[in-house]
C-alpha cells in the first residue's frame, strides 16, 4: 500500500526510506529504506527479485542477500556445500568458482548492469533477529574484513582492465576507482556509472591533490572518464612545460599558448596593493580637477539659499552638460598615460598565456580592466549611442566592427584587446565577456571572437577560448568557451551545438554611408539628452528647490550664517525635511516617467533600431528599470507599474520586483504572479538593425525566480521559473501541453 490518504495532506506515497525528523532543526534524516531496495552509485536496485533468482537457480545456493558496501553491490551466499575449511576462522570468505560467472550472466541478462553484483563472497552464518528469526540485514558481515578484499582493489580483475588505457598513468584510475568503484574502466562515463555529487565532490579534492587541474564542473562535463583525466597536464608537466618554453624564449620569438606560463616581476602582496591604490589615484585625476573647477565657478548652495530658481536650473542643466563630456575626456586622459606608459615604462605584453598572480603581468591586467571601466560606465549611465560605443571600444583596444550591436549593459571582464565581434553581430543585455579566468595562484587570458552576423543571448557569457560562428546564436543564460561552427545553435553550460539555427527574415534595409549612420546617431543622442532633461534634470532640481523653500529654508539660513544659531527643532526640522524631500523628489519624478511611458507606447512588431521610435522604445526601457530599481516590491510600485502602461488584473494582487529590459505596456499579468529580483525578459528582442517588439503573457501562478529568463509569449499557469532558468520556445514550451493553465 504506498499510496496512503492523510487527514490533512491527502493522499500521500509511502516511499519505503527509514527516517526521522528532528524537532528542533526540523531537518530529515535518512536511515536506510525499511525494505530490501538498495542504492548502488546513484542507482535504486531492488534486491529481492535477484536474491530470489539465485536461490532458485542454483541447487547449491540456501540463502542469498544482496548488500552495497563502499560503493559496491556484493552477493553474501549461504551455501555450505561451497565453504573452504581453509578459513574456518572467519565467518566470511571469497567465492573462487565457476558458479560466480553464471551468476552474473544469469542477472545481467534480466536486469539492468548496475543491478549485477560485482563480487560474490561465502557467509558461514547469518546474524538473525531474535524476536522474528529472519536475517538481521543491518548487521551483516563486512567485506572489508577479508584480505583479499583491499588486494583486489589494488589489482582489479583482469576483466576490467582495458589495454587502450596501457599509455595513461594508473594513478588516476586508481583514484577513480577508490571513489567509484573497483570495476570502473578508463572509458566509463562518471554519469552513465552513476556516481552521485558526494563522490564526484570527493574524487575532485582527491584529482587537485594529486596535481590535476579537474574541477566538479569538469568531471560532470567534458572530463568524465578517467582516460580523459590523465590526459590533463599536471602541475608538474607545467613546470617542465614552463621551463622549456623559457629556453625556447632565448633562442628566439615564441608564440604564447595557454599552457607556457609567461614570467613577470613579483611583488609583495602589500606592494602590489600600493601600486594599485596609487594607480586607481592617478587614473582619477580628470573627475577631480572637473569637480574643483565646477565648484569654483557655480556655488549651487549660494543660489539655492538665496532662492534663485532659474540661476539654481541653469547650473543644473549645465553640470548634466558638462557630465555628457566625462566619457570623452576620460578616454583622452586614458590615452595619454598609455602613450606615456609605453614610453617610460617597460609595459608586458598582454597576449594569451598563463600568468602569475601578483606579478607586473597581474598588475599590467588589473591596469587595464580599470581603464575601460573608466571610460565605459560613464558613457553606459550617460545616453545611448552604438556609434560611439563601438568607437570607445575600438580605441580602448577592441576589434569591433562599426556595424556590430553591442548592448551598453555587457560586462567586460579581462583585457578587451583580445576581444573580436564581427560585422552586424548582436551582444543582447546583461552578456559577460570575459577574456581572462583563474586558475589557484594564476590567470590564463584567451582570445574571444564573435562572427558576422551572430547573436549572444540575454545574460549569456563568453568565455576566453570562445569563438562563436558566423550566423549562430548563443542562447540566454548559456556559456561558451570553444569553437563553434557556423549556422549553429548553442546552449547549456558549458554550451553546447544542440541544433542548427536560422536567423528570422527581418525587413529589408537600404543600405547607409557612415556619415549617414553619424547623423541618424546625433539627432537620437540630442533626442536622449532632450528627453533627459525634460523629464529627469529639470523637474528633480525644480522639486529639490521646492522642497528646500518650504521644509527646511529657515534652518538651512542660520547653518549658512552661523553653526551656534541651530537649535533643535531647526534640526530635526532638516533631519525631517531631507527624508521628506527624498521621498516626494523621488516619488514626483516617478509620476513623471510613468506618465510619459503611458503616453508613449511601443507597437509590438517590427523597429528599425536606428529610427525615433526604436531610440525612444530603448530610451523607455531605461526609465523603467530605474522606477523598478526605486520601488522594487513595494505596493506604490506596483500602482506605479500600472500607471506605466503593465495590464494586471487586479493591481496589488501580485509580487513584483524588478524585470530587467520591461516595456510596461507589453506585459499582461494575471493576479498571483511572482517575480523575484533580477529577473530579465525580452520582450525587445535585438537583431541587429532591427527590434522585434512582442508581449509577455503571464497567468496566475507563474513564478520566476531570481535572474530567470522570460522570453515573449504566452506561459502557462502554475509554473516555477527555477534560478538563472530561461524560459523560451527553443527550450521548453512544446513541453508545456501537460501543464495547462487554472481556469479563471
Amino acid at each position: 500500500e504506498r499510496f496512503i490518504e492523510h487527514p490533512d495532506l491527502g493522499q500521500i506515497y509511502r516511499s519505503g526510506d527509514r527516517c526521522h525528523i528532528d524537532s528542533s532543526t526540523l531537518r530529515v534524516h535518512f536511515h536506510g529504506r525499511i525494505d530490501a531496495q538498495l542504492k548502488v552509485r546513484g542507482y535504486r536496485v531492488e534486491a529481492q527479485p535477484i536474491e530470489s533468482l539465485l536461490q532458485d537457480q542454483f541447487a547449491d545456493i540456501e540463502t542469498a542477500i544482496l548488500d552495497c558496501q563502499d560503493n559496491e553491490l556484493v552477493a553474501l551466499l549461504r551455501a555450505p556445500a561451497l565453504w573452504s575449511e581453509d578459513s574456518a576462522a572467519t565467518n566470511i570468505q571469497p567465492l573462487n568458482h565457476g558458479l560466480v560467472s553464471e551468476a552474473q550472466q544469469l542477472i545481467s541478462a534480466q536486469f539492468p548492469p548496475y543491478a549485477v553484483p560485482s563480487r560474490f563472497f561465502i557467509v558461514n552464518q547469518f546474524e538473525l533477529v531474535p524476536a522474528s528469526g529472519k536475517i538481521n540485514r543491518r548487521a551483516l558481515p563486512s567485506v572489508a574484513d577479508i584480505a583479499e578484499f583491499h588486494h583486489a582493489d589494488a589489482a582489479p580483475p583482469a576483466s576490467v582492465i582495458d589495454d587502450g588505457g596501457a599509455s595513461l598513468p594508473t594513478e588516476v584510475l586508481n583514484l577513480c576507482r577508490a571513489e567509484l568503484g573497483p570495476t570502473l574502466d578508463w572509458h566509463d562515463d562518471f554519469i552513465n556509472w552513476g556516481a552521485h555529487s558526494i563522490a564526484i565532490a570527493r574524487l575532485t579534492q582527491q584529482l587537485q591533490a594529486a596535481g590535476y587541474p579537474i574541477s566538479v564542473r569538469g568531471l560532470l562535463s567534458e572530463t568524465r572518464t578517467a582516460a580523459a583525466i590523465a590526459e590533463l597536464p599536471t602541475q608538474t608537466e607545467d613546470a617542465r612545460d614552463h621551463a622549456e618554453s623559457t629556453v625556447g624564449a632565448q633562442a628566439g620569438p615564441n608564440a604564447h599558448s595557454e599552457t607556457s606560463e609567461q614570467t613577470g616581476r613579483a611583488y609583495e602582496f602589500r606592494h602590489f596593493t600600493a601600486l594599485q591604490a596609487l594607480s586607481a589615484v592617478l587614473l582619477r585625476v580628470p573627475l577631480l580637477l572637473m569637480a574643483a573647477l565646477g565648484l569654483a565657478i557655480i556655488d549651487p548652495e549660494e543660489l539655492l539659499l538665496v532662492g534663485d530658481m532659474f540661476g539654481f536650473l541653469r547650473a543644473t542643466i549645465i553640470a548634466y552638460s558638462v557630465y555628457m563630456f566625462v566619457p570623452f575626456v576620460n578616454l583622452g586622459w586614458v590615452l595619454l598615460l598609455r602613450s606615456v606608459q609605453a614610453v617610460t615604462v617597460r609595459t608586458p605584453l598582454i597576449a594569451p598565456g598563463r600568468y602569475q598572480k601578483f606579478s607586473s603581468d597581474h598588475l599590467q591586467m588589473w591596469w587595464i580592466e580599470q581603464q575601460t571601466d573608466f571610460v565605459l560606465k560613464p558613457l553606459v549611465s550617460g545616453l545611448r549611442s552604438p556609434v560611439l560605443f563601438n568607437w570607445a571600444l575600438k580605441r580602448l583596444g577592441a576589434d569591433v566592427h562599426p556595424k556590430a550591436f553591442i548592448a551598453q549593459s555587457t560586462e567586460w571582464y579581462g583585457p578587451i584587446s583580445l576581444i573580436s565581434i564581427g560585422p552586424e553581430a548582436v551582444v543582447q543585455a546583461g552578456v559577460q565577456i570575459s577574456s581572462v579566468r583563474w586558475e589557484g595562484d594564476e590567470f590564463i587570458l584567451d582570445t574571444i571572437h564573435v562572427g558576422h552576423k551572430a547573436r549572444v543571448g540575454s545574460r549569456s557569457m563568453l568565455c576566453g577560448g570562445a569563438s562563436l560562428g558566423h550566423h549562430s546564436w548563443l542562447t540566454p543564460l548559456s556559456s561558451l568557451n570553444t569553437e563553434t561552427e557556423s549556422n549553429s545553435q548553442v546552449s547549456g553550460v558549458p554550451g553546447n551545438k544542440v541544433g542548427n539555427y536560422q536567423p528570422p527574415r527581418t525587413p529589408a534595409l537600404a543600405p547607409s554611408s557612415a556619415l549617414t549612420d553619424a547623423v541618424i546617431d546625433l539627432r537620437n543622442v540630442v533626442t536622449q539628452f532632450s528627453l533627459e532633461l525634460a523629464l529627469v534634470i529639470v523637474p528633480g532640481a525644480f522639486i529639490a528647490l521646492l522642497t528646500t523653500w518650504f521644509l527646511g529654508f529657515d534652518a538651512l539660513s542660520k547653518v549658512n550664517l552661523d553653526a551656534k544659531m541651530l537649535t533643535g527643532p531647526d534640526l530635526l526640522v532638516m533631519i525631517g525635511a531631507g527624508v521628506i524631500g527624498i521621498w516626494l523628489g523621488i516619488l514626483t519624478s516617478s509620476l513623471i516617467l510613468c506618465t510619459f511611458l503611458r503616453l508613449t507606447p511601443t507597437p509590438p512588431g517590427w523597429t528599425r533600431t536606428a529610427s525615433l521610435r526604436g531610440t525612444l522604445a530603448r530610451y523607455r526601457q531605461t526609465k523603467m528599470n530605474q522606477v523598478q530599481q526605486m520601488w522594487g516590491w513595494s505596493l506604490t510600485g506596483q500602482y506605479l507599474r500600472a500607471l506605466a502602461g503593465v495590464k494586471f488584473s487586479q493591481v496589488g494582487a501580485s509580487e513584483c520586483d524588478e524585470l530587467v529590459n520591461l516595456l510596461p505596456e507589453h506585459l499582461h499579468a494575471d493576479a498571483n504572479v511572482f517575480i523575484a529580483q533580477g529577473c530579465f525578459c525580452n520582450v525587445l528582442d535585438e537583431h541587429g538593425t532591427f527590434l522585434l517588439t512582442q508581449p509577455v503573457q503571464m497567468p496566475a501562478g507563474f513564478f520566476a525566480s531570481n535572474n530567470a529568463m522570460v522570453e515573449p509569449g504566452p506561459i502557462p499557469g502554475n509554473l516555477l521559473l527555477g534560478v538563472s532558468t530561461p524560459l523560451g520556445p527553443h527550450l521548453y514550451r512544446p513541453q508545456y501541453n501537460d501543464r495547462p493553465a487554472t481556469k479563471r
